[in-house]
């Protein structure tokens, strides 16, 4: 049996008082050392702190200020974001000049190049680069903050982006040719818009400025147009010297307006009416180009058109499809005569088109739309039409063929009727004879349906019509001037005659002549 201390020690130490306890019992010794403090003299005086001397220095007390960690890691992770993200996304608006602008141009960038997988994205990004530069120039050109310092550089970084493209594009060339030659046409393409706007850029700022030296201070984007312009005539003889094939180019025709009418899509809700229906136009006309192709250049595909009607239409109409590809046979024989005959010595209109250069032109024109559509910067400086002139159908072709013809008719008929009431000189004559044959020729185009020859000899004969109308008028006023003093002439006799019958003075008479 244990001993009664060592029991009690032990239940001693198992015992613990709750903090409710703890609590009483402290307020409880607190209230009985207010109202019974120890005596004066058995206190212990306080120890004052001493200073410390240090090489001459009094050391002043500190406070030490004890920080979590959890702050820090906390604090760590949020600049670390801004790092990542928000210094990039804010460089992203940094121009030439600015704190951030390195960051922009060594590191994001670079990073984003580094994502390219592809040679053919990597020359798009390279292009996509290059145009940044230009469009970076002219902010600072139209805020008068381009120094010829910095126009020197974005001009030496255009030339770095585009052997940077072109060296993409030697690579692309050892796998596929083909694919080469449209990144060719690609690049050249977005060259070329971006020569035109800083044309655009200067002719704007040569209209606003007042004098010459304030529209160079500042404000001159020349140098960095000279660049682009030299650039872009390297790369369109590029992309003419080489020829991809018929089925990539209209592979790539085909990705390309895809991607141009999704644009088209989202930016028919901020863009003007009538910058919808002048994209829409040119979109049309690159259709009207690839069909012209399909249609001209291979084999008639009638047969084969017609074999894919549906039942429907057969049952609907009785017809069946032997039936209907026989009559369309005979129309396409009655339209196209096996022997048209030869009127004059000039194109027939079964003109066979260069698929390749018409592919070709459509590309890039897909190109330029694409750029249109997709930078606020070049739709304000150029219009669509500069970039992309309406092709003009056969019809609107013919029916300004026929205004042509009109206007030159109402010039003839004013010389007729001027040659019938007065002699004309030999020119006004030569000047007929000339009209006659023109319009032998036109007549003869426009019953051939050579539109091409039609529009060279309605251009013809409405400039020769207009100038022989000119020397037509100028001739019959000169005619009636002179009429008019020989009347005055003669007049002048007869009034000498009746001075000198009726006995004045002779000295009147010569005064009168």
């Amino acid at each position: 049996m244990k001993r009664f201390s060592e029991q009690f020690k032990k239940k001693s130490e198992s015992i613990r008082l709750r903090a409710t306890e703890r609590a009483d019992l402290r307020d409880r010794l607190v209230s009985y050392m207010e109202y019974h403090p120890l005596p004066q003299n058995l206190r212990t005086p306080k120890a004052t702190p001493k200073k410390r001397v240090s090489a001459g220095l009094a050391s002043e007390p500190f406070r030490a200020i004890s920080i979590h960690m959890a702050y820090i890691r906390g604090f760590a992770g949020v600049f670390a974001i801004f790092l990542v993200v928000g210094i990039p996304f804010i460089a992203e608006q940094s121009v030439p000049g600015d704190v951030l602008y390195p960051v922009k141009t060594h590191i994001t960038e670079e990073v984003r190049a580094s994502l390219k997988l592809s040679p053919y994205a990597k020359v798009e990004w390279e292009t996509q680069r290059l145009e940044r530069r230009v469009a970076e120039a002219r902010l600072l050109a139209s805020e008068g903050k381009l120094t010829a310092e910095t126009e020197a550089k974005v001009a030496q970084a255009v030339k770095n982006h585009t052997s940077a493209a072109q060296q993409e594009i030697a690579q692309i060339r050892e796998n596929d040719a083909d694919e080469a030659a449209i990144a060719e046409i690609t690049f050249a393409s977005a060259l070329e818009v971006q020569s035109e706007v800083l044309e655009g850029h200067i002719a704007k700022i040569a209209m606003i400025a007042t004098d010459e030296t304030e529209s160079q201070e500042g404000t001159s984007v020349r140098a960095l147009a000279s660049v682009v312009s030299e650039v872009a005539e390297d790369a369109e003889d590029a992309q003419e010297a080489a020829t991809p094939s018929y089925e990539k180019l209209l592979g790539g025709i085909e990705a390309k307006t895809t991607y141009a009418y999704e644009l088209f899509e989202s930016v028919q809700s901020v863009a003007s009416p009538t910058e919808v229906a002048d994209i829409e136009r040119r979109l049309a006309d690159v259709e009207r180009k690839v069909a012209s192709v399909i249609t001209d250049n291979e084999t008639p595909m009638i047969e084969a058109v017609v074999a894919d009607i549906p039942e429907v239409i057969v049952e609907e109409t009785g017809t069946s499809s032997e039936e209907i590809a026989t009559s369309t046979s005979e129309v396409v024989a009655e339209e196209v005569p096996e022997e048209t005959p030869v009127v004059v010595s000039f194109e027939k209109p079964a003109e066979k088109i260069d698929r390749i250069a018409t592919l070709r032109t459509a590309l890039k024109d897909l190109q330029k739309l694409i750029s249109f559509m997709t930078q606020i910067d070049v739709r304000e400086t150029v219009t669509v039409e500069e970039l992309v002139p309406v092709t003009l159908t056969d019809e609107e072709r013919t029916t300004a063929v026929q205004k042509q013809y009109a206007q030159a008719n109402t010039y003839l008929d004013t010389i007729v009727a001027i040659t019938t009431k007065s002699n004309v000189d030999e020119k006004v004559t030569f000047a007929l004879a000339q009209l006659k044959d023109t319009q032998r020729l036109l007549d003869a185009a426009i019953e051939a349906g050579a539109v091409t020859d039609a529009e060279k000899y309605a251009a013809e004969f409405l400039a020769l019509a207009e100038d022989a109308h000119t020397h037509a008028v100028t001739f019959q006023v000169d005619d009636s001037v002179e009429t008019v003093l020989e009347e005055v002439a003669t007049t002048t006799e007869e009034i000498i005659e009746e001075l000198e019958d009726s006995g004045l003075e002779t000295e009147s008479t010569e005064e009168i002549r």
